[in-house]
């Protein structure tokens, strides 16, 4: 069940990278959590787009694009710190296992663009933030043939730079991270299982991306 879960969920969350299609004029900045994914999109599609013919050749190339355009953006040691909550770990193992699950992160995304098709997201308007610590960036992905599906940014602010980053998405009511922790849970639970998830994280961090008929079209 754990896995059709996750199965379905990466498929929802391929076409959450739609958003890199709005607004190309938004100036966003980092201290703006709404603003914040649009920023993001914008430079990350237009990189791809630079990048396309590199891409072609190398479809890995699309993992040094994430790495550089959008993990800046991502919270990979917070979203960390939830998988590992309670895990008795070492300091070295919990710095293997940040480093690996980074790793698994960036592979995660740029198969996702790589899977990348036109549809349509609608942006729903920011609240006011200035005295939260985590908020939620709705949106709602609109493409014919299929119901809208709604998607929720959950960004936090890091206290030390006043920086809002990403770190996890709901869709359809289901936390993709939440759904991540469950996956793993059973095998972190045994004796080394954090050596054990660390080793898979690395493993599939290594997967070579194929690129979909979609990515030469950008």
């Amino acid at each position: 069940m754990i896995k059709i879960m996750t199965q379905r969920m990466t498929v929802l969350f391929s076409f959450v990278v739609l958003l890199f299609i709005a607004s190309a004029a938004v100036q966003a900045k980092a201290s703006d959590p709404y603003q914040l994914i649009e920023k993001v999109a914008n430079n990350t599609f237009n990189r791809i787009a630079a990048d396309r013919e590199h891409i072609a050749r190398d479809a890995n190339h699309l993992k040094i694009i994430v790495a550089e355009e959008l993990m800046p953006y991502i919270d990979h040691r917070y979203a960390s710190r939830i998988i590992l909550y309670k895990t008795k770990v070492t300091k070295a193992q919990k710095k293997a296992f940040y480093k690996a699950f980074r790793q698994y992160l960036i592979t995660t995304y740029a198969t996702i663009f790589a899977k990348y098709s036109d549809q349509q997201v609608v942006f729903s308007p920011g609240k006011p933030f200035a005295d939260r610590k985590k908020v939620v960036v709705k949106t709602k992905l609109v493409s014919d043939g299929i119901p809208d599906i709604n998607i929720d940014f959950k960004v936090r602010k890091i206290k030390k730079s006043g920086q809002w980053k990403a770190y996890d998405l709901r869709a359809m009511g289901v936390s993709l991270l939440d759904s991540k922790k469950a996956e793993l849970a059973r095998l972190l639970r045994k004796e080394g299982g954090v050596d054990t998830v660390t080793a898979l994280l690395n493993e599939k961090a290594q997967s070579n991306i194929v690129i979909a008929a979609q990515v030469g079209r950008l």
